[in-house]
Formats: structure tokens, sequence, C-alpha cells
């Protein structure tokens, strides 16, 4: 088991990394080619082998199915009505109310997939788990964002086998037809309803759901605070919270074989095992079988086996055992950060427990957070492109309390909520200002120290080295190469990225849907242009901006361009500044601007940055305030005279003002104006900037139909790229000689579940 578990997984990781899925015949081939190759190889090198053409084999068939299983649109989607019946709890969000929705096998719906994922914007009826609905639905293929640094979207879909989405469309014709729910899903759907009684109006009653039964909305606030003090992994069920319940559980039956009747069993560890595994897989079944909970069961299940059969219990035995069922119903489960931040903490704590056992009780703990903390830093620097520093102290704090004074009582409140509805109340309350006061010790320790270490993005052969080095310095004293370890681990923390040459700059217009987010990066200087949209619950700043500028390395923006004050440009402002420290802020005024009067960008603005030339050639003396046509223009050259056009959402007739002041306009890469609408790039102002490379900021199948046709025309032979096909698109203006580099991130960081062109 101890060789099968990790042979497996590298099987698995091997066909994950593909950039595209082998074609299963390959899969045949690869089992043939093994079995001829087992004779020539030793036992336990043997034993690997098998393992990982296993792992890469079920990877390469359960992944095609996946792939198979998603539905094929046109761009702008496809209208539907479906019946069907809502899976799971439905998430409440600001503005829409998200569920996933599985078709009924009726005639006419065979083509669909089993799981969609559903948005009902501005919904005044309710959608509960497990009702069956008529409903019109605009679906789309499974679709996302593509940036470096960014959430994959596409990748999520795929390893919950979601195969579209979609949304409701308001109307005389949905319909609710009947309810047909599971049991277990109801019982957590009135849980979740209990807590929200109980606290209508707390900005923690999400976290407490969360805790409760794995499903509540945790405030963009909320959630920040716990990513940068370590402790997100407190808000999910995950073994901590199922390993509670278990030794809750298992005291509840030792306390009944003493009390009942039961205490003549021969064997005095059955009540105390069932109690636990009981209790353990009630908890695990209100979090929806999740995979840390799933992970945390199967392990307390060989341990109860273990401890029926009066053997000493073996925790790399349950650890392996667990990750080969988990990776056998889904090898899919490794796209996902549970699955590494799940096993990731639990190894830490075995590397470190033979020398937990020699210290007192303050040491030990000490010594376990310690052990997770270094097992998860390079899991959290792959995953989130940074690692709390506070970690350890708030977990050393965090934990205890969870463990005691909020887990408990929320659980004993669940229960209660069932029979005794005021008294459940009561708890809920309780724990609301608990978990209040934990919250304000946290903000207050990330107020008082430096929270976060964020290196850029480094190679994955760093990842590799990281990873390895966690695992050395965990080893024990004596330990053959475990001074090595520091060395494996610093080019992971400390990367710092690539910079481009002095003279020479990037520019990275960054996938944001239909919206417009630039980042310009000399070498000592960044400048971002425009922030993209913003929504009900979140922005483009926060979700897509802030991570880019982590992965590339960049911790303070020098100057912050607000083009004009259309949502689409502007509205990812506050998710930007609350990520990054913004030195300066000018563009166009509007209520809310991070800029002073004074800052306006004006026509004959100009500066330089290592050796790189900005200048505004828009707006003139001359502007509306809040007009598209009053939107910023930068141009950008390098020391080689190679230039960009950032032309904001001017239209024809700043256009006709730019061409009438004779302002220099040649450039070899031209952002196109208004998203590509056909108000905007006349015939007289593509001539005059004479590009090579134009670039459409539009989202995939947006509803304007942007860029048009008529402007592709226009710009005729400069080659095109659109954000919305080739996802971030990062263009190199060198500094002197050679051709302006341009490349699509789908297509440099090709995976086998995204959608891309180059293929």
């Amino acid at each position: 088991m101890r060789l099968l578990a990790p042979g497996f997984l590298t099987g698995i990781l091997a066909v994950s990394a593909l950039p595209v899925m082998p074609d299963p015949r390959t899969a045949w081939l690869l089992t043939a080619g093994s079995v001829l190759l087992l004779p020539f190889l030793g036992r336990r090198l043997r034993s690997f082998i098998l393992a990982a053409v296993a792992g890469g084999v079920w990877n390469i068939f359960v992944a095609h199915a996946a792939l198979e299983a998603r539905l094929v649109t046109p761009p702008r989607g496809l209208d539907r009505m479906v019946i069907g019946r809502v899976v799971g709890l439905p998430a409440a969000e600001p503005g829409r109310l998200r569920f996933l929705f599985a078709p009924d096998s009726v005639d006419g719906q065979q083509d669909l997939p089993s799981r969609m994922r559903i948005s009902w914007y501005r919904s005044r009826v309710t959608v509960a788990a497990g009702e069956r609905w008529r409903l019109s639905l605009r679906l789309r293929a499974p679709r996302g964002q593509a940036n470096p640094g960014g959430f994959d979207y596409e990748r999520w879909l795929l390893l919950n086998s979601i195969g579209a989405t979609g949304y409701v469309r308001n109307g005389g014709d949905n319909q609710r037809l009947g309810r047909s729910p599971a049991p277990w899903t109801s019982v957590r759907s009135r849980l979740a309803d209990a807590v929200q009684r109980a606290l209508p109006d707390s900005p923690r009653s999400g976290m407490i759901a969360a805790l409760l039964v794995g499903s509540g909305r945790i405030e963009p606030e909320q959630r920040r605070l716990l990513q940068r003090t370590g402790t997100s992994h407190l808000m999910a069920i995950s073994g901590l919270h199922v390993g509670i319940a278990a030794a809750v559980g298992a005291l509840a039956g030792r306390l009944a074989w003493l009390l009942m009747p039961l205490r003549r069993v021969p064997l005095r560890q059955s009540p105390t095992a069932a109690g636990g595994l009981l209790a353990a897989g009630l908890y695990a079944g209100l979090a929806g079988f999740a995979l840390p909970t799933t992970r945390a069961l199967l392990m307390i299940v060989v341990a109860a086996v273990l401890l029926l059969r009066r053997r000493a219990l073996a925790p790399w035995l349950a650890f392996a055992f667990a990750m080969v069922v988990i990776l056998a119903q889904n090898p899919l489960v490794p796209l996902g950060a549970g699955f590494w931040l799940s096993f990731g903490a639990v190894g830490g704590l075995l590397l470190v427990s033979p020398g937990l056992r020699r210290v007192g009780v303050p040491a030990r703990w000490l010594r376990a957070q310690w052990g997770v903390s270094l097992a998860l830093a390079p899991v959290l620097v792959g995953i989130y492109g940074q690692v709390p520093l506070l970690s350890p102290l708030a977990n050393l704090v965090a934990v205890p309390v969870f463990s005691v004074l909020i887990v408990p009582p929320t659980l004993l409140a669940g229960v209660a909520s069932l029979i005794w509805v005021r008294g459940a109340s009561f708890l809920f309350r309780v724990v609301d200002q608990l978990l209040a006061q934990l919250l304000g010790w946290l903000s207050w320790i990330v107020e008082a120290g430096p929270a976060v270490l964020e290196p850029a993005t480094a190679p994955r052969l760093a990842l590799l080295l990281g990873v390895a080095g966690a695992g050395l310095a965990l080893m024990p004293r004596g330990f053959c190469g475990r001074g090595a370890a520091p060395a494996l681990l610093l080019p992971l923390l400390c990367w710092q990225g690539t910079p481009p040459p002095h003279g020479s700059f990037t520019l990275t217009m960054l996938d944001v849907g239909q919206g417009l987010a630039a980042v310009v990066r000399t070498r000592e200087h960044a400048l971002v242009f425009d922030t993209g949209p913003a929504w009900p619950g979140g922005d483009s700043g926060s979700t897509n901006l802030v991570p880019f500028l982590r992965a590339i390395g960049v911790r303070q923006i020098d100057m912050l361009v607000v083009s004009h004050p259309d949502l689409d440009h502007r509205g990812g402002v506050p998710g930007l500044l609350a990520g990054r420290r913004v030195r300066r802020s000018v563009g166009g005024l509007y209520q809310g601007m991070p800029m002073r009067a004074g800052d306006r960008c004006r026509a004959g603005q100009a500066w330089r940055w290592d050796g790189v030339s900005f200048r505004f050639v828009h707006p003139g003396p001359v502007a509306v305030d809040g007009d598209n046509d009053s939107s910023c223009v930068l141009r950008i050259s390098s020391a080689g005279g190679t230039a960009a056009l950032l032309t904001g959402d001017i239209e024809a007739r700043a256009e006709g003002r730019l061409l009438a002041r004779r302002e220099a306009l040649r450039a070899q890469v031209v952002v196109a104006p208004h998203h590509g609408s056909r108000s905007s790039s006349t015939a007289a102002f593509v001539a005059a900037v004479a590009a090579d490379w134009v670039i459409y900021p539009a989202g995939f199948g947006n509803r304007w139909g942007f860029p048009h046709a008529d402007v592709r025309e226009r710009w005729g032979p400069a080659r095109a790229r659109m954000t919305g096909i080739e996802g971030a698109v990062e263009v190199t203006l060198p500094a002197s000689g050679g051709a302006v580099q341009l490349r699509g991130w789908r297509c440099v960081d090709r995976r086998y579940w995204r959608w891309r062109q180059c293929d």
C-alpha cells in the first residue's frame, strides 16, 4: 500500500500534466508496454510502475468521459427549455441564486450533461434542494477567463463534473413541478435554514453554515482575512472537524457501554469504534462528503478496524489507503486545491509525529503547527501564490478555539434545531459572538505584523524542489540530506520573476470578460491601465489583477490610470486598492474616484521610466467628463522606437480630434478603441496608427458582438488577437531592433481541459 499510493498518484499527475488528453487507445498501448517491461524490473519498482500505469490509464478514461459529457454550444449560448432537479444546496449570492441542475432523462434532453451550473438573476422565487423545475435556460459550454495566476474556472467545472453553465431566462415559462428531495439533502437544507433564521443579520451566518453543512457564503473581507492568516481550512469541514465529531462519538459510545447493558458485549472496543464511526460518518454526510471529510472518514475507518482487531495503529497505512480510495473513485481530484491541502496537512503531521511523544504538550502543539505550516508552504505557493507568515501563530490560538469552543456548540446547535428551536438559536448566537471575537483577534495580528510572503510564480522545477525541501526539513535529525532543505526551498519562496530589460516593456491585456484591464511593466516600474468590470459581490481587481500582479512579482503600482468612469473599465479599482499599494492615480473623474481633481489625464503629459517613454495624447483641453470620448489615450514607446497605443473607449469624434491635433499615433500594437465597436476605428484613424497588431479587449460571445465585422475589416492586414479567445495577451516590445513578441495565455499554458484555438 505504501508504494501503491505514490505510484498511483504519479501516474495520474503525469497524465494530468499533458497539454492534450491522449486517446483511450493510447491507454491500452501503455498497459501492454508496461506488461512487457515488468519482467526486467525489481519487485519494488515493479509495484510502483504497475500502480503508476494503472493511475495514468484510469485518469485517461475518466477525463475523456468528462470531456465528452460537456455541452457544445455557439459562442453566445443555446436557448433550451429543460426539465430537471435541483441538486445540493442552492447558494444565495448578491443579485442572484446559484444551484446545480440535473436534467431528467426524457425525450429531447439526451444531449444535455448530467450536471449544469445555473444562475437565476433577480429571482423573486425560492429554489430548494430536490425540487423539480421546468426552466427556460440560456446554456453555454464550459468557459472561463484565462490569466496567469488567476482562478481556472474551466478546471473547476471539470473537477466537479459540470458540463455546462447558464442562466434562467425570466418569463412565464419557468414552473416548479414538484419536489423529490433526498432525505440527507433535506436535513442539510433544514440546518442551513436554521442558521439563517437564528442569525438573520449576522455577517458571520455564512461561516457558521459552512461549519455545519459545508455550504455557506463567506464574505470577501472574511475570506481575505482567513487567507492572510492561514486559517481558511477552519471554515471548511475538514479532517479536524471530522476528528472532533469522531472523538465525541467515541466518547458517547464508551459512556453508553458503561451505563447500559451494552457492557456485556465481549469486545469492549466495539461501542467506542462504532460511536466514532457513526459520528464521523454523519458529519461527513452533512458536508456532502467533500474531499477533506471523505479522506478523514476513510482514515478513521482504518483506525477503527485496527482498533477492533487489537492491532497497533498504522497512520501511514490509513493515509495511503485513504489516498488510493479517493483517487480510484475520482482521479481528477488532484486538479483541485482540496486534495493537496488535505493530504499535505496530514502528511506534515505524520512526518513530525514520531518526535512529538518525547516532548511536553506545549512543545508538541508547536511542533505540530510547524509541521503543517512547512508541509503546506509549497502547496500554498503553487496554488495561491502566497504563504501566510502568521499561520503558525494564528493557528496556535484558532485551532483550539475552534476545536473546543466553536465546532462542538455548532454541532450541538444543529442537532437541537431539529427538536428545540429556541435552544438552537441561543447556541448559534453564542457561536456567532465567539467567532466575532476570534475574527477580531485575527485582524489585530494582521495589522501588527507582516502577513504574507508573495513570491512570483516560479518554474515547475522550483516547485518540485520546494516540495522535496519541505519533506526533508520535516525528517528526523540525522536524516541524510536534511541539511539541503533550505537550499531546495529558497528558490520557490524567494522567486522574484523576470522583469523586462532596460528600455523595453511588456503590455499584458488581461482576460476580464467584457471589459478592459491592462498592465504595463518596465524594468523597475508598473502601470495599470483600467481595472476591468465589477459585479455584485466581486470585481476583476481582486479576481484577475491582483493574482496576476502577484504571479509576476509586482508588489506596488507606480501609476493607476482609469481611462473613464464606465463600470467595465473602473469596476476593479476597489479590489486592486485592497490588494496592492498604488502610488499615484490619474484619469477620468467619477464618484468614489481614487484620484484628486488635479490628476486628470491631459494630452501632452509625459514621463520616462527605465528608458521607456509614456505620453498621454488624449483628451485635449476640451473634454466632457463621463463621456467615452473623454477616455485617456496613452502611447508607450520603447527605447528602440516600437510603440503601443492604449485607447480606452474613444469613438469617432475623439479619433477625429486626435487627427486634427496631429498627435503622434503610429504604433506597432494598438488596443482597439471601445472593444471593437463600429462606432470607433474610423478608416483615417486606422491609417494613422498603421498597427501591425490589434488587440480586442472583448469577452467571448459577448452580447454586443464585439469586435464588429466592419472593424475587423478596417484594420485589414493587422494581425488580430482577442482576450476572450486567447486569454491574457502579453506583448513584449524590445529595447532595440527585433520583432514585437505576442502570445496568448491559453496557448502558452496549454491544459487539456481548457478550450483553445491553437490546437
